[in-house]
């Protein structure tokens, strides 16, 4: 796309320096005809009508050469832009995967923590059970034999 617009722009500036050229080479043709036809043009004026023209070319060709500096530097800067943004988000997402790690092995010892309260639990009711039971003995025999 910065090519494209460079080449647009490259094209536009041609399309001046030819136009001021054009107007450079018909103010000289009209200043010869002035001269021809009055003689108070000097040769001076002349002369110095074609330099006046090549200035404006180099000025118009010296821009030019700004111009196409100018887009490289945009460019690099755009590109310095999109690569900070991508550290950023990079920084980002990493501290959002820590988090979610740090979560998954927080839940992790969740996990066992209840696994191993479960298997408590269940040898706490076996226990329990085996306890009744032995009482229910105990007293039934007790009332048998009292």
């Amino acid at each position: 796309m910065v090519w494209q617009n460079l080449e647009v722009k490259t094209l536009n500036d041609e399309r001046k320096a030819t136009v001021a050229a054009q107007s450079a080479a018909e103010a000289t043709m009209q200043r010869v005809q002035a001269s021809q036809k009055s003689n108070k043009v000097s040769l001076l004026e002349v002369i110095l009508a074609p330099v006046q023209a090549e200035v404006t070319v180099v000025h118009q060709e010296i821009s030019k050469l700004h111009d196409t500096n100018r887009a490289p530097e945009a460019f690099m800067r755009s590109k310095d832009a999109t690569l900070v943004e991508v550290e950023r988000r990079i920084r980002s997402a990493d501290a959002k995967a820590a988090m979610v790690e740090e979560i998954a092995c927080f839940l992790f010892g969740l996990v066992l923590h209840f696994s191993l309260l479960k298997n408590g639990t269940s040898i706490l009711q076996d226990y329990v059970a085996t306890v009744i039971k032995y009482e229910i003995d105990a007293f039934l025999r007790f009332l048998i034999f009292n």
